[in-house]
């Protein structure tokens, strides 16, 4: 008694393809990517639409003598080819600026003014942590 072997082929082959895209942030898109914790009272971080592609993010404890203020942003899924710029000013030798992600350090108690970037990738609950320092004196030009 013979058997019979039935091979089956497709007649269409499945493919993969992925196609890059980048998506600018603004504050009503930030959510479908990011939580985010932006403190509360005098350390809370204003966020805003900055120039186009951008969020403009601000510590609420500018000129408040000794304080801290920090913005948490948690990858809401896993995220390629971030990229983050940040710019500061900040009172020169004095009030400092330090900025993580995805647990690389990107700027560790800068001051005065610049700017620091970052490529990379994130998992889902990695982070973007900026923080703010307000010295003890006030603020001078």
């Amino acid at each position: 008694m013979s058997k019979t072997v039935y091979v089956a082929a497709l007649s269409q082959v499945p493919t993969y393809e992925e196609t890059q895209t980048t998506t600018n942030l603004s504050t009503s898109t930030i959510a479908s990517f990011f939580t985010h914790n932006a403190g509360s009272g005098s350390a809370k971080w204003a966020m805003s639409n900055g120039s186009t592609g951008t969020i403009k993010l601000v510590p609420g404890n500018i000129g408040i003598d000794s304080t801290t203020a920090s913005v948490t942003l948690t990858a809401a899924t896993n995220l390629t080819n971030v990229r983050l710029s940040c710019s500061y000013t900040t009172e020169t030798n004095y009030d400092k600026v330090t900025i993580t992600a995805a647990g690389t350090t990107v700027a560790s108690a800068v001051s005065g003014s610049g700017t620091k970037s970052w490529t990379g990738n994130m998992t889902k609950g990695q982070t973007i942590v900026l923080t703010y320092v307000k010295d003890v004196s006030q603020s001078a030009s």
